[in-house]
């Protein structure tokens, strides 16, 4: 029973870390997209 939680634990944290790592590398290239944009302009 007590193995079942840590496998639970260890799939949230996995799953967390995955989520994490998407949001970053969308925040990453709406920041670098933003970026290239606003040098195009001038």
């Amino acid at each position: 029973m007590f193995g079942k939680y840590t496998f639970m634990f260890h799939s949230c944290r996995l799953f967390q870390a995955k989520i994490t790592s998407l949001t970053g590398t969308v925040v990453l290239k709406y920041m670098v997209m933003n970026y290239l944009n606003d040098n195009l302009k001038t």
